[in-house]
């Protein structure tokens, strides 16, 4: 690692699957992933990078914690990257937060809260920014493909007759 840094390796660069390598080290299961991580903070990687899709490094972290080998460490990797600075009130592309992913997707609630009181958020208020954030995801103006390529701005209201699925 140290190599890498001394040779200036770039540490944003993207994987085919467009992640960082922080971004794939946390979704990798084991201790050593933890440690890998934490170098890759330590040597200036971007805990703010995002994947595809829009996830940032917490929703990496969680997105194996459904399985028991990866929990036991999943905690530590959360508060790393708290610590770090990662967006607690993030929102991906779907408009999910860390929080969303925690108790709906991945299953990790408790991992995700003993995390945000061992860096001395309050869940409520974390909670409360989401709906703030995931408020003003929203009511963003939305850019739309209508017909043909005719690309215009469009607010949320006009979006909802063209899409499929209920907005939360």
């Amino acid at each position: 690692m140290n190599f890498l840094k001394r040779e200036e390796y770039d540490f944003e660069q993207k994987d085919e699957d467009g992640e960082t390598p922080l971004l794939s080290q946390l979704s990798v299961n084991g201790g050593q992933s933890l440690e890998m991580a934490r170098l890759l903070l330590e040597f200036g990687a971007n805990v703010h990078a995002t994947t595809p899709a829009g996830q940032n490094a917490l929703q990496c972290a969680m997105s194996r914690s459904n399985w028991e080998e990866y929990r036991e460490i999943l905690e530590q990797k959360l508060c790393l990257l708290i610590e770090a600075g990662a967006d607690v009130n993030h929102c991906d592309e779907f408009g999910d937060t860390p929080s969303d992913d925690a108790r709906e997707h991945y299953q990790c609630w408790d991992e995700w809260c003993r995390a945000l009181e061992s860096n001395g958020l309050n869940l409520h208020e974390v909670i409360q920014a989401d709906e703030e954030r995931r408020e003003s995801f929203w009511e963003a103006e939305v850019t739309a493909e209508v017909i043909e390529g005719d690309t215009r701005k469009i607010s949320p209201e006009e979006v909802l007759p063209l899409i499929s699925c209920p907005i939360p």
